[in-house]
């Protein structure tokens, strides 16, 4: 069922185009908790190999923002105008795009696997796991692609509920078949780290075919290959869905980048540091869906207000799910400082490991009060097209605030002046790991309250994309 601006209630349309979002992320977030359990009983290793991935198949997902970003603001701009067949164009040619782009990055990504986990300085055994693991995903990448841009045009024409059922479906059968392959159970070889990564791509397979057979249907919402097929392509398309990617990219890209040179940097205090912080964010995870679907009813609210020719509405869409989104952030953070012992120790028994985790949680709990200026607003600025406000804000947070200060407070910068000059400067800064973790939450905070300003000025509901 999609939204209806004319009949229903903001907080009804909200409800209409969360709730499926939220769902879907839940099982997503359940899938990645279950993943880490099972790779849990492989080592410390093996934890630290597949967090080290998991940053880097969040930047492969990240890139799908470069044609993704684009189709949601198009398509749910045109939907909102009730121009059907410009809607119809742009999930077209974002498919097409996106496609050609995805197989490019996914062989770069396979070939030079190994390379990428190798630059973190991890162990040997972490960088075989790890490459291990990468190879796989590589070359699932395309079915990423595909499936993204198919539940980005679906939900930015108001129709959360049928992406939710893809990625079900897609999501059960890997938890299902995730223990076989890792483990070798029954018939099934043991891959350990690539068998994990295997039942990712073959969900991500069975995810993708539901969807495209969908959208070829009559009765999807949209239907990017109802155009004749003697239409020539368009290649007018890709400036204008780039014009809105690129800002976008560049905002998303940002946190996973400055959380590879985290991972370096978190490296240097051993394994269990780093198995910690995968296991942190992999906990974290689960929150987010809650947020999610949120973000997900901000960004298509305002795409349609707005392309009706209703800014108002557009803004107070996006305040309305930022008293929402708050009063969430509250309660978890109430959740994950107090409770960030129970949280940890469902993924690892080792003392370290619950130590340095129930740490992070701590101090990035304290940072979501002011970030959820950064995701609902953030979330607006995507829905009107606007990217470059939450991508100047990322560069201000993560390399002005974060980097730095995590380098400076963790005692790192010690270490390295002391082994270049034989002095330690700085040397009444040191806290450790507590440090980086602390970094991370100043840069939240900072972060949030530019995002915060920005959208007060008002100038995004007059952008036209």
């Amino acid at each position: 069922m999609a939204i209806d601006l004319e009949k229903k209630s903001l907080l009804q349309n909200v409800w209409e185009l969360a709730w499926p979002a939220t769902l879907s992320q839940m099982l997503g977030s359940a899938l990645t908790i279950v993943d880490m359990i099972w790779i849990g009983r492989l080592g410390s290793p093996a934890i630290a190999a597949v967090a080290l991935c998991g940053t880097i198949v969040w930047i492969l997902f990240i890139i799908t923002e470069l044609i993704g970003a684009g189709t949601l603001a198009l398509v749910s701009r045109f939907t909102g105008a009730g121009e059907d067949q410009q809607a119809r164009e742009v999930a077209f040619h974002s498919l097409l795009f996106g496609l050609v782009g995805s197989v490019f990055v996914g062989v770069v990504g396979y070939i030079f696997s190994q390379q990428f986990i190798a630059f973190f300085g991890a162990s040997e055994e972490v960088i075989q796991r790890g490459s291990d693991y990468l190879r796989v995903m590589m070359l699932g990448y395309p079915l990423i692609m595909v499936a993204v841009i198919i539940n980005q045009m679906l939900s930015a024409a108001g129709d959360t509920r049928t992406p939710l059922i893809f990625f079900a479906v897609g999501n059960v059968l890997n938890i299902i078949i995730n223990p076989f392959l890792i483990f070798g159970i029954g018939p099934f070889p043991r891959l350990e780290t690539a068998g994990s990564a295997m039942a990712t791509v073959i969900s991500m397979l069975c995810s993708t075919m539901l969807g495209l057979w969908f959208i070829s249907r009559k009765r999807s919402i949209i239907r990017p290959f109802a155009r004749s097929w003697r239409k020539p392509i368009s290649l007018s398309w890709l400036p204008r869905l780039l014009k809105i990617g690129v800002p976008a990219f560049g905002q998303q890209i940002q946190r996973p980048i400055t959380g590879l040179l985290l991972f370096r940097m978190v490296s240097v205090f051993g394994t269990q540091a780093l198995a910690a912080f995968g296991v942190g964010l992999r906990s974290l995870s689960f929150s987010y869906t809650f947020l999610s679907g949120i973000w997900v009813a901000t960004s298509t609210l305002v795409g349609q207000f707005l392309g009706r020719g209703e800014p108002k509405m557009a803004e107070r869409s996006a305040n309305t799910n930022l008293m929402l989104a708050g009063g969430l952030r509250f309660i978890m953070f109430f959740a994950y400082f107090f409770c960030g012992f129970l949280i940890i120790r469902i993924f690892s028994a080792d003392r370290l490991v619950i130590g340095y985790g129930v740490d992070y949680l701590r101090a990035v709990a304290v940072g979501w009060i002011l970030g959820v200026f950064a995701g609902v607003y953030g979330a607006a600025f995507r829905g009107a097209g606007n990217n470059t406000p939450p991508m100047v804000a990322g560069i201000v947070a993560n390399w002005a605030v974060k980097l730095p200060l995590a380098f400076i407070c963790s005692g790192l910068v010690i270490r390295a002046f002391t082994s270049l000059k034989g002095v330690a400067l700085f040397s009444g800064i040191d806290f450790g790991l507590s440090g980086i973790w602390w970094a991370i939450t100043a840069s939240m905070l900072v972060e949030g309250i530019i995002i915060f300003f920005w959208f007060r000025a008002g100038r995004w509901k007059e952008k036209g994309i």
